[in-house]
């Protein structure tokens, strides 16, 4: 933005052309929204920082967080002090591996009111329930943590996601 500032472009133009910006695919993506529910594929987030922004942008108490994955030697001290604040851990559904243990863990006993799963299938299904009982609803797919354990990298992971909402959303 202001390098075209310098070079000219006033910032009302510039603020038209951000609007009109693509989504970059699995960067807080919206996959899927209707009049009951908006699903978000985050599977870029592979730190608990990354993690931490969707869930302060989408967090609400009618909003399911697919989360967890493989260690990268992370810290989630922080990521599990705020992830409370933000979303209910009735709502929570955790991938296992390697970084989730090291989540539970930091998130203590609260921890025990979230889902912990083998597989994004059954992640899906389990968030796609939990979000029918409410009106309208998010499901964020927020991992904080790498795919290497279950996929070759998040791209596959994001991929995967997608095709299970299509698939699951059709039923």
């Amino acid at each position: 933005s202001l390098a075209a500032f310098l070079k000219g472009v006033m910032w009302e133009e510039i603020q038209q052309g951000i609007v009109n910006l693509p989504a970059i695919p699995f960067r807080q993506e919206t996959v899927f929204e209707n009049e009951k529910i908006k699903i978000i594929n985050d599977t870029t987030a592979t730190t608990p920082e990354g993690s931490l922004a969707a869930i302060k942008r989408f967090g609400a108490s009618n909003c399911i967080l697919i989360t967890g994955g493989t260690d990268a030697e992370l810290n989630y001290t922080q990521w599990s002090k705020e992830l409370p604040q933000y979303i209910d851990m009735m709502n929570v559904v955790f991938l296992s591996g390697s970084a989730t243990g090291k989540m539970l863990d930091s998130l203590g006993t609260i921890a025990d009111k979230g889902k912990v799963v083998n597989t994004l299938l059954e992640c899906v299904k389990i968030g796609l329930a939990r979000a029918s009982r409410y009106t309208y609803s998010t499901l964020l797919f927020s991992p904080a943590a790498k795919s290497f354990e279950k996929f070759k990298n998040e791209m596959d992971r994001g991929r995967l996601f997608n095709r299970l909402i299509r698939r699951e959303i059709r039923k």
